[in-house]
């Protein structure tokens, strides 16, 4: 969207928001619309949808001091000038995008408002929760069998169920020798 004036873009964005279709930049001719600019910015930051969308000053010639004077105002991506190529305008606009995301990210960040699988991977999400379900499920499944594997032990043979016994653990620095640790074993009948 370009828009020659502040108030003929107040216009088209309401006529364009109620249409539901959201412009992909606006450019706001400096010369036309300096009286109105400070309320149109206000417009686009009170409004959602608008806040997404980059906005550039497009101005011939400007000071030093007058762009740091648009520079505090806020809300203003960049000045675009007679001279700037398509390459260099779609660089601006995709960086602006990019900023607006990450700010809006940030935002929401702030005010609690974050996605609880926000920067995880869902994939990864997916198979955690297939895990766990399976394991659940197979340990739920298998535990009165392994309840009468517990109780046919201890009627057959004397002890506990479990014990302990010495066996291999963790080789040494050089190979030389085994050290040996205590190994918790479910007895068997053999």
């Amino acid at each position: 969207m370009i828009a020659t004036t502040a108030v003929n873009a107040r216009k088209v964005l309401k006529d364009r928001l109620q249409n539901n279709i959201t412009p992909a930049y606006i450019i706001c001719h400096l010369q036309q619309a300096a009286p109105e600019l400070e309320s149109l910015l206000q417009f686009l930051q009170q409004n959602k949808h608008f806040r997404k969308i980059p906005f550039f000053l497009y101005a011939e010639n400007l000071t030093k001091e007058e762009k740091q004077k648009y520079a505090r105002l806020g809300g203003i991506d960049d000045i675009v000038t007679p001279g700037i190529t398509a390459a260099d305008f779609n660089l601006k606009l995709q960086f602006a995008r990019k900023f607006r995301q990450l700010s809006a990210k940030a935002e929401n960040a702030k005010n609690g408002n974050r996605n609880w699988f926000e920067g995880k991977d869902v994939n990864y999400l997916l198979k955690r929760l297939v895990d766990i379900t399976a394991a659940g499920t197979a340990l739920v499944a298998l535990s009165p069998v392994l309840a009468v594997i517990a109780v046919a032990i201890k009627l057959d043979s004397k002890g506990p169920i479990f014990y302990i016994s010495k066996g291999p653990a963790v080789a040494t620095r050089y190979l030389s020798s085994i050290n040996s640790a205590p190994c918790v074993q479910m007895r068997t009948k053999w």
